[in-house]
């Protein structure tokens, strides 16, 4: 009897957690559940619990359906936008996995990736509402979806306001999958044809690749800088961007509950990465004044331009950051930033090494394995 099934005739209901291996090694835990087939009604599969990263929910449920068990696909709030949240919704539907967990998820802060970036677009509600409407559309239906935007929304007069969009279902249709031709390039607003649009992909790979190393750069830059600087931190300083983590954690643990129990992360959490803050914010005080350095307005505008190429419109965005102070300062903080490390690395002694594509991506998977 399936999960829907037990709940609508009011029959207790026994599930079994499922938390996904940090690795691709995942048959061994397949096949142990095998003893509980008949003696459990479903797997309620985790979604990178305790905001650790490790195999996603999605292959994990796809691999229990396989063998015949019935999953509960959790979904969290954490790690994507309202785009990405419902695209998973859609592609568990495709997958045939009918059951779903909607939560908020734990703050990064508190996982093996603390300086990933949370995203909380939607709250577990807000998230229910959407899954709602793509499960109840219908020819001509009419469906309200609620939106709360948040205090930082660049448009000011749509900041922390709660919005209700009505929408109307006009037509349902299959999706199909499109031949790789002119027409794709069309539909996805390229016009200069398929050509055109592996033209676009490749630039996008080669600007995520230099992102990429660009970071390992300043990683390396900064672990060398520092250890051949050890300064004492004043106590003080330390506290405080401790606190300032602890704050920033604890609002955005607060917008996913939505009101609910405040939660502060324990001060240890923050301890190391603030210590390195400090003195990296130590340092570079240092550098800008005794280099005399000036923020170059030419590359925060540059800068700007290369933030905005991964949106949909990137003129628009150009304008809107330009525009927007925050944006503006973040981006002017960036360029000092790579000033001094562009310093740094012309007075140190560099070591050219030339890898693969294939060897960094190789390289990340294994650190996040660590």
């Amino acid at each position: 009897m399936k999960l829907i099934e037990r709940f609508k005739q009011g029959k207790f209901v026994i599930t079994c957690e499922l938390g996904p291996p940090k690795g691709i090694e995942i048959d061994k835990l397949i096949d142990e559940l095998e003893p509980l087939r008949n003696k459990v009604d479903a797997f309620n599969v985790t979604d990178l619990q305790s905001s650790v990263m490790r195999v996603g929910s999605l292959a994990a449920c796809r691999l229990l359906k396989d063998k015949d068990l019935e999953p509960i696909m959790q979904l969290t709030c954490r790690d994507r936008n309202r785009l990405g949240l419902q695209s998973d919704v859609l592609s568990a539907a495709v997958l045939g996995i009918e059951n779903l967990l909607c939560l908020t998820g734990d703050h990064p802060t508190l996982g093996d990736h603390p300086k990933a970036m949370p995203v909380f677009d939607l709250d577990s509600v807000q998230l229910l509402s959407a899954v709602k409407g793509l499960m109840g559309g219908k020819p001509e239906e009419s469906l309200d979806l609620p939106v709360n935007f948040p205090e930082d929304y660049p448009h000011e007069d749509l900041a922390n306001k709660k919005a209700l969009f009505k929408i109307t279902v006009h037509t349902i249709q299959e999706p199909k999958l499109l031949p790789l031709d002119d027409t794709l390039a069309k539909k996805v607003g390229v016009e200069a044809g398929f050509e055109g649009l592996k033209t676009k992909v490749r630039e996008r790979m080669e600007l995520e690749l230099k992102h990429w190393l660009e970071s390992k750069v300043k990683e390396d830059v900064l672990d060398k800088l520092i250890a051949l600087n050890a300064i004492s931190i004043p106590n003080a300083l330390l506290d405080k961007e401790i606190e300032n983590l602890q704050k920033m954690a604890e609002s955005y643990i607060n917008s996913a509950n939505q009101g609910g129990v405040s939660n502060t992360p324990p001060r240890e959490l923050f301890t190391e990465r603030a210590e390195k803050q400090v003195m990296v914010g130590l340092l570079f005080s240092e550098i800008i004044k005794t280099c005399d350095m000036k923020v170059d307005r030419a590359k925060v505008q540059e800068k700007i331009v290369e933030l905005a190429a991964g949106y949909q419109e990137p003129e628009k965005m150009v304008d809107m950051m330009s525009k927007n102070e925050r944006w503006r300062s973040d981006a002017e903080a960036t360029v000092l930033e790579e000033q001094v490390i562009s310093k740094l690395m012309d007075d140190a002694n560099v070591v050219v090494k030339s890898v693969s594509y294939n060897d960094i991506m190789n390289t990340e998977e294994n650190e996040d394995k660590e």
